[in-house]
């Protein structure tokens, strides 16, 4: 799709959205309650205890989103409780970071604010806080944003010697829960064809990334990090593998980057994301034409992005 096609399509997109939009976000914390209500009892020692009493009192009586959030990421009681028998340390102290919560609601709510008022529009979504299996931060369903606190225990007290490496390098503070959620909900808005190419799911997150950045200002991590001192080989690298639907050397890739971090296709959907808004006149119109994009070749086409940092746009 060209240009003019790709800002009709966008603006109709919109439109619809606006006249279904309205509500606020409820920001959904009783799955936590309840868990940290479970685990003053909860039978670490015994496998098959633990899953049981997980599946029982936590799973089986969870909301919307930590059903889905059961299906989608944590899969069995057995498999929250092998999580929690490998890391029980770090797992105890997750309950300071939940008791702590609410201190970060109206960063949330302010954010997402920010990214309506940017596009023109404030849809019913809702966030649901839980604890999973620390293989997933947070995704969207059909109930909501789902939100994996137990990624969220970074602290000066955190026992995080007893993590992996990856965890380790990927495990946050608290107060970048509302980078979190905002990510999580620029894919909420999402309305793009299915990405079926290491770029289209390279560009699907590298939008959320960049859309936190300009909203929330620019965060390092280490994919980004790494990204911007190898920039270029990178992006002949991954240009020889984009087209292609293999995304396991750049996506998800979790504890099995080895020689470099994880999730580089991240940072180079941002650096494209972030040339195509420099390209354009209108911040709205490039936001909103990066949440409803239907060729993602002709999107990274036309940012112009070959593998140098973009310059920011001004306008």
């Amino acid at each position: 799709m060209n240009g003019s096609g790709q800002w009709v399509r966008s603006q109709l997109i919109f439109a619809i959205a606006a006249i279904k939009s309205g509500g606020t976000m409820d920001l959904i914390h009783e799955d936590v309650d309840r868990f940290w209500e479970i685990w003053q009892t909860l039978p670490i020692s015994d496998l098959d205890a633990c899953a049981k009493v997980l599946e029982e009192e936590y799973l089986n009586k969870g909301t919307a989103g930590l059903r889905d959030f059961w299906r989608l990421r944590i899969e069995s009681g057995r498999q929250l409780a092998d999580t929690i028998r490998a890391f029980p340390r770090y797992y105890a102290s997750l309950q300071a970071t939940c008791v702590n919560l609410s201190t970060q609601e109206d960063s949330i709510r302010d954010a997402c604010s920010r990214l309506n008022d940017l596009v023109g529009q404030s849809p019913r979504t809702d966030s649901y806080f839980l604890i999973g299996c620390m293989n997933s931060a947070g995704t969207v369903s059909e109930s909501g944003l789902l939100i994996g606190l137990d990624m969220m225990g970074r602290s000066e007290s955190a026992p995080l010697d007893e993590l992996g490496d990856w965890h380790r390098s990927v495990v946050r503070p608290l107060d970048e829960l509302p980078r979190l959620v905002l990510h999580e909900y620029v894919h909420a808005l999402q309305e793009t064809s299915t990405p079926k190419t290491l770029l289209a799911n390279s560009i699907l997150e590298g939008t959320a990334d960049f859309v936190v950045s300009l909203l929330l200002g620019r965060h390092e991590t280490p994919h980004h990090q790494y990204g911007r001192i190898h920039e270029a080989d990178l992006w002949v690298e991954f240009k020889d593998e984009m087209g292609g639907s293999d995304i396991d050397n750049w996506l998800c890739q979790g504890d099995s980057a080895t020689d470099r971090p994880a999730d580089l296709g991240y940072f180079l959907g941002h650096q494209i994301c972030a040339a195509y808004y420099a390209r354009q006149s209108d911040p709205q119109t490039a936001v909103r034409q990066m949440l409803c994009i239907e060729s993602f070749e002709d999107f990274a086409s036309d940012s112009g992005y070959d593998g140098e940092a973009p310059v920011a746009n001004s306008k």
